[in-house]
């Protein structure tokens, strides 16, 4: 009995890991721009500096590492050395044995049976990162050839291989969409003969919408995706259809391609993200990476542009101490806006240092799509502000989701460009009399600094003459203020306003009339806690 276990980034084949990956389709000249994008050389910087892991459950997270390089390109001695290693530790990677009911290593318990086999998906993309590197591939070409199935029926161009239950054939070993479009990809750029029936049973898959379930129909039913059972739509499924179907070419999988683009085109969600199934929901970096490289390989460059933007908008970078990442973490890609904040509060730790290498590895090729902007600004208005607020500084044409850094004094304040290249980044002031230099970067250089003009409280002084005789005039002698403060006064039922000189001083004359009184002063600057008052006599 098979037992799949799916999440974002990988599909569980006990014992193999044949993890979704990222499938370096050859690039059109109209849809990749060039040079590479500084985020996307970024991403491949930190990829390049995580370690290789070899392990059975591990490898098909290393090739995803690869591929990734090897598209994004400057990494080439890298590329060969992750093939190199990939080709030592084949066999642990492609075959696997355990028992059918502890999962434990053969020899299995008594009343257990050992299960032993091969996983097709995990020969295609194994092939594909050896094609990737320049490794010598032809025996593993040949292996794949023969575990696709050549029967003049339905199951004509399958990727699967039989298993052995304790030396008797039993179900059919590990595979799925994702595994085929590996099989279809890696026998086409062999030159196999077997990559046209692969290519043509994987696109009599697509369903009726455009989209690719995850799981393939059982053996014994029609080979659709109606006829599919414990699966559902997949977007990353769908993704990798796309790109493996391109490179073949031939006028059904031209045609499947067009369906299953325009799906991912009306799945996408107005952020630019993806989520794993196309249904509403919170985005994630695998499945947005992956479809926005199928959407820019095969020249949806606007689509392909939002999803690049999402993926900037969750990668981090190291700006001058700015948030708790150590200096090797520029360029990861967190996988959703939960692990972002995370990251920000703590840096990638080493709980969470797996997923990010997943994240990375899988959606790093999209920022090969990632727009630039245009002339960055700081913005902030040059009035006065209230002492002790929170204030907002503006950004403008920045980079599209690239991250930006505000400093004032021990603050430091990090947010993301909208995809118009803007960005609001919130500071809390000093509560006194001071000008705040609020220091904006961006990934590469400083963009810019804005200054705060911040008023603390204060008792205003002022001067008023003691008494004053009913027809002659008070004069109201203000000082302490700013310059050009807003500044009012109110006496004898009249308001004055102004503006302070550049000596922080303003004047007002107001005539005393009726009954002698006990008349109060009272003089407010920009805010209410900036006043004082007094009082004066009217006489006869």
């Amino acid at each position: 009995m098979h037992h799949f276990v799916r999440r974002a980034a990988a599909l569980v084949a006990a014992p193999a890991l044949v993890t979704l990956a990222f499938v370096a389709a050859p690039p059109t000249a109209s849809a990749v721009p060039a040079p590479l994008p500084a985020p996307a050389a970024a991403a491949a910087g930190w990829l390049a500096l995580q370690a290789p892991d070899y392990g059975s459950f591990a490898i098909g997270n290393t090739i995803d590492q690869e591929l990734a390089l090897d598209a994004l390109g400057g990494h080439e001695s890298t590329v060969q050395a992750i093939g190199a290693g990939v080709a030592d530790h084949l066999t642990a990677y492609t075959d696997y044995a355990y028992c059918d009911v502890t999962y434990g290593t053969p020899p299995c318990p008594e009343g257990e049976h050992a299960i032993a086999g091969t996983s097709a998906g995990a020969v295609a993309k194994a092939l594909v990162g050896l094609q990737a590197a320049g490794t010598d591939s032809s025996g593993v070409v040949t292996r794949l050839e023969g575990l696709v199935r050549n029967a003049g029926d339905d199951l004509a161009g399958r990727a699967i291989s039989p298993e052995t239950t304790d030396g008797a054939p039993s179900a059919n070993g590990y595979t799925n969409v994702i595994g085929q479009s590996f099989a279809v990809r890696g026998l086409a750029s062999a030159g196999s003969a077997e990559a046209a029936v692969a290519s043509d049973y994987l696109w009599r898959l697509q369903c009726e919408n455009g989209s690719f379930q995850e799981g393939l129909p059982g053996e014994e039913v029609a080979q659709t995706c109606d006829a599919t059972t414990f699966s559902s739509t997949s977007v990353d499924a769908t993704a990798l259809a796309v790109i493996a179907l391109a490179q073949v070419g031939g006028e059904d999988a031209d045609a499947a391609v067009i369906k299953a683009t325009t799906w991912l085109k009306s799945v996408q969600q107005s952020s630019g993200g993806f989520t794993s199934d196309g249904a509403a929901g919170t985005p994630n970096a695998n499945s947005t990476g992956v479809a926005t490289q199928a959407l820019g390989s095969t020249g949806s460059a606007q689509a392909a542009a939002k999803g690049a933007i999402w993926v900037r908008q969750h990668q981090i970078n190291v700006q001058s101490g700015c948030a708790p990442f150590r200096a090797s973490a520029s360029g990861a890609i967190g996988y959703d806006d939960v692990d972002r904040a995370a990251a920000l509060k703590d840096g990638i730790t080493t709980g969470s240092y797996a997923k990010w290498l997943r994240a990375t590895a899988q959606a790093a090729p999209a920022l090969k799509w990632a727009p630039e902007g245009g002339t960055p600004k700081v913005l902030f208005t040059a009035e006065y502000v209230r002492g002790g607020t929170t204030q907002t500084v503006g950004v403008t044409g920045v980079d599209p989701g690239e991250q930006l850094c505000a400093r004032l004094g021990t603050q430091r304040v990090i947010r993301w460009a909208t995809a118009g290249g803007a960005a609001s980044l919130a500071v809390k002031i000093p509560t006194t009399t001071a000008t705040s230099s609020v220091a904006v970067s961006g990934v590469e250089k400083k963009i810019g600094t804005a200054l705060i003009h911040g008023l603390g409280a204060t008792k205003v002084p002022f001067t008023v003459k003691a008494k004053v005789r009913t027809g002659r005039y008070q004069s109201v002698r203000v000082s302490g203020l700013a310059p050009a403060e807003s500044v009012t006064v109110r006496v004898l039922g009249k308001v004055k306003r102004g503006q302070a000189t550049s000596k922080g001083t303003f004047n007002a004359r107001v005539k005393a009339t009726g009954k002698p009184r006990k008349v109060t002063v009272t003089v407010t600057g920009e805010f209410s806690n900036r006043t004082n008052r007094k009082t004066f006599k009217v006489v006869r």
